[in-house]
């Protein structure tokens, strides 16, 4: 058997938040090209369609579900769809998540800030998994993986943003310890600068662009394929002996 059939996912079905834009949408068509059925969540169901069709118009298979995930309820509810569509769920990608207020610390001290940014950045993650996890225990190939941010490992980013994907951080290992036995790994992954929808606007600005590829050793900006292709790598068999590590995909920037 080649060893490629280890990243064949036909027949598995991956739930992916935040799959709309960025590096949700990136995931979700990796998987689906390597034959996952996938369900993508976020609140703009315009932007959810479009990556739908994106998917089917090469024979990939996807849903869309429309959400808020800071409330709890809708993570619930988020998984029974996923289920009720597909029948099993297997591989969950938390990919949902905002940066909330940064520059005035006043703003990022306020209560406000901390609220709305912990459930965007981590009260979604945790309860993704709280009703996913029963889910992806019963066919043995479960897999969680959650997208953090160097904001977690250095002094760089947001107050309440940092601290939210430093929480992602110890959650991931946690369980990745709690739900071995349930033949569940759980890894994160954490992006450096990558150029999305949002932030392709600095190719357009020489001297930001100038400085953002300074920042790697490579000379390079990330894309969000280069994500992509390690949560394929994590979700599939390749990775059957992978947990509780961090994949930190920043072209070198956490070397200096």
């Amino acid at each position: 058997m080649s060893i490629l059939n280890k990243f064949d996912l036909t027949g598995r079905v991956a739930l992916i938040t935040g799959g709309g834009t960025g590096i949700g949408k990136g995931c979700a068509i990796a998987l689906a090209q390597a034959g996952a059925s996938v369900m993508i969540v976020g609140r703009r169901m315009e932007k959810l369609l479009e990556v739908q069709r994106e998917i089917e118009a090469v024979g990939g298979i996807c849903a869309c579900h429309s959400a808020d995930l800071m409330l709890e309820e809708n993570c619930r509810l988020t998984v029974e769809a996923c289920i009720k569509q597909f029948g099993r769920l297997d591989i969950l990608i938390n990919s949902a998540g905002g940066r909330g207020a940064h520059g005035n610390l006043t703003e990022e001290f306020s209560t406000e800030n901390f609220t709305h940014t912990m459930q965007m950045d981590f009260d979604s993650t945790f309860y993704c998994i709280k009703y996913a996890y029963p889910e992806c225990a019963k066919n043995g190939v479960g897999s969680i993986i959650n997208i953090a941010s160097l904001a977690a490992l250095r002094a760089s980013g947001p107050i309440v943003y940092s601290a939210a994907k430093g929480a992602i951080k110890s959650l991931s290992k946690t369980l990745a310890y709690r739900l071995g036995d349930q033949k569940i790994r759980v890894n994160t992954i954490y992006p450096g600068f990558i150029v999305t929808e949002m932030t392709a606007h600095v190719r357009e600005m020489p001297e930001q662009e100038s400085k953002m590829r300074a920042d790697s050793p490579l000379g390079l900006l990330g894309e969000v394929e280069d994500i992509a292709c390690c949560a394929l790598y994590l979700a599939s068999d390749a990775a059957r002996f992978v947990t509780g590590q961090d994949f930190v995909i920043d072209g070198g920037a956490m070397c200096r």
